[in-house]
């Protein structure tokens, strides 16, 4: 660093006994504002002074062997970020993340599922290994927060059909999801994950997945699946809570709300927006204008301009909500 090297110790806070088992992490220990009153620098002159220190640093590490990069597509996090970006364009009305939640679903049902069958990951082109039940129920949760967000039926379709063959795949007859498929690597044990790490377990994004499912369709297996599957893993809930709070989150969430929302795109806007403009983890939301009714949830909604809402639990629903104050008043009721 030749003349700098004084000042780059400075700056980046290196000192004779080190910052890490006696060893210097380069790092800026105060704003650069503070350098510019102790120093007497002004800013401009500070920034060509660190500019001409980082070159020279960057020149130095690009003589050491680059640390390995691992830059594949993983189906179980895009599933996490399409869901992340879907609620975020619903509850902000924002069109842009909506964009991307919309490129990630079309990346998972086209790229990510070549032959029809779900992959792991994907990397420039080339196809990983068959997915993991974590991949099938973070990307179904993900597609039905885009249908959700978005109104479109063919998000729907693919989620519905991804937990259905999770089910076939991964289920285990005694209760809880395999996080391998029954049609996989024989393996000497099949590995059941039930602990969250820095994402949600297998068994609590399978388990979500049941629940959504069932308050779209009221399909009593799902719910059974569900039941079956947090009391495999009750007695662990119990004495380990924080290593399953995902799963809890599920259970404490259940039976969910269902809403279904029906009229033109512009009616059903303001019923929407209320559905949306509080954390409501206990509802899952139905659109459409009535005249089609894929979705159980909107069946025999009646068809029209005219925008209403039904609020259910178990398909057992209020009397219609005609305005969007009514429907506040029945989710904010109970």
């Amino acid at each position: 660093l030749g003349d700098d090297v004084a000042f780059a110790g400075d700056l980046y806070g290196v000192s004779p006994g080190g910052n890490f088992e006696g060893m210097n992490i380069l790092h800026l220990p105060e704003p650069m504002s503070a350098i510019v009153a102790r120093t007497g620098m002004d800013g401009g002159e500070l920034g060509e002074a660190k500019k001409r220190i980082d070159d020279r640093l960057r020149a130095r590490r690009s003589t050491r062997v680059r640390p390995g990069l691992d830059d594949k597509v993983v189906t179980a996090w895009n599933g996490l970020a399409l869901r992340a970006f879907a609620e975020a364009g619903a509850i902000l009305s924002d069109e842009r993340y909506l964009t991307v939640a919309d490129g990630i679903a079309r990346f998972l049902t086209e790229s990510a599922m070549p032959d029809d069958r779900l992959l792991r990951s994907w990397r420039g082109g080339r196809s990983g290994p068959d997915a993991f039940c974590d991949d099938f129920g973070a990307a179904a949760l993900g597609l039905f927060a885009l249908y959700q967000a978005a109104g479109e039926q063919r998000w729907y379709d693919a989620a519905e059909r991804l937990v259905r063959e999770m089910v076939e795949r991964f289920e285990d007859p005694a209760g809880g999801f395999f996080a391998t498929a029954s049609d996989g690597e024989a393996l000497i044990a099949r590995p059941k994950n039930t602990h969250d790490n820095p994402t949600p377990s297998d068994n609590a994004l399978a388990a979500e997945a049941l629940a959504t499912l069932a308050a779209f369709t009221g399909d009593a297996g799902a719910t059974a699946r569900l039941e079956r599957t947090i009391q495999s893993i009750g007695p662990s809930l119990s004495t380990h809570p924080w290593a399953h709070g995902s799963l809890l989150g599920v259970w404490l969430a259940n039976p969910m709300r269902e809403v279904a929302v029906v009229g033109d795109a512009d009616a059903r806007r303001p019923f929407l927006d209320v559905v949306w403009e509080r954390f409501r983890p206990d509802a899952v939301v139905a659109q459409g204008d009535g005249s089609d009714a894929v979705v159980p949830l909107l069946a025999d909604r009646g068809s029209g301009d005219a925008g209403r809402a039904y609020v259910c639990r178990g398909f057992v629903c209020e009397l219609p909500a005609e305005s969007p104050d009514a429907l506040r008043a029945q989710l904010d009721g109970g």
